[in-house]
């Protein structure tokens, strides 16, 4: 690897970590660039601001959610309400590798900055937010092969889908304020529950 895109990789990484563990404003650009061991002015030559790093950063998250989450549960061949239990029981796994590597389990990084940013940053905002998007529309797509197949009577699976995000979300949540990542397999075993709950009458 050339010694540029050394020293990008190593800030992109070093502002992931950071800021995943504290929070976005928590994270100065002097600490990033600490943690990667590069001088502030390598930082401002790859990134013209602490913003624009973090927007390049959130991609690499959604890709790297992709690689380690989202692919393995929806793109396997599974049944389709086991995808959806497999998408939790993955982010479970997840946090129990931050839990060694990190002394605590830092929930859902998207949900953590769209909780953060909404209100200051409208860019990270509808970046995070577009990301979620995607993975609601794969739980929904889940839904309705479950009703193609039999497995659960015809329902509304948008509301299903946000329904079941939503509760995701949330076991990132109490799985990073417990230091517990059991709410993941909580959220798992829920699944067919709250997509019988959505039910067309």
């Amino acid at each position: 690897m050339a010694k540029g895109a050394d020293t990008r990789r190593r800030i992109l990484q070093g502002a992931r970590e950071l800021i995943h563990a504290r929070s976005y404003n928590a994270v100065g650009v002097l600490q990033i660039c600490t943690r990667a061991k590069v001088k502030k002015g390598s930082f401002y030559y790859f990134f013209p601001s602490k913003q624009a790093l973090a927007l390049e950063m959130v991609d690499g998250m959604w890709a790297e959610e992709d690689a380690d989450v989202l692919t393995p549960a929806y793109g396997d061949g599974l049944p389709p309400l086991r995808r959806i239990a497999r998408h939790a029981e993955l982010r479970h796994a997840v946090s129990l590798r931050e839990q060694r590597e990190w002394g605590a389990v830092l929930g859902c990084p998207f949900g953590a900055l769209a909780t953060e940013l909404a209100a200051e940053d409208p860019e990270m905002r509808d970046k995070v937010a577009q990301m979620l998007r995607r993975v609601a529309a794969l739980i929904e797509q889940a839904l309705n092969d479950a009703v193609s197949a039999g497995d659960v009577p015809e329902l509304d699976a948008a509301a299903a889908a946000t329904v079941l995000l939503a509760q995701l979300l949330g076991a990132g949540v109490m799985s990073a304020a417990l230091n517990d990542p059991a709410p993941y397999l909580s959220h798992a075993a829920a699944v067919e529950g709250v997509a019988r709950a959505h039910a067309v009458a």
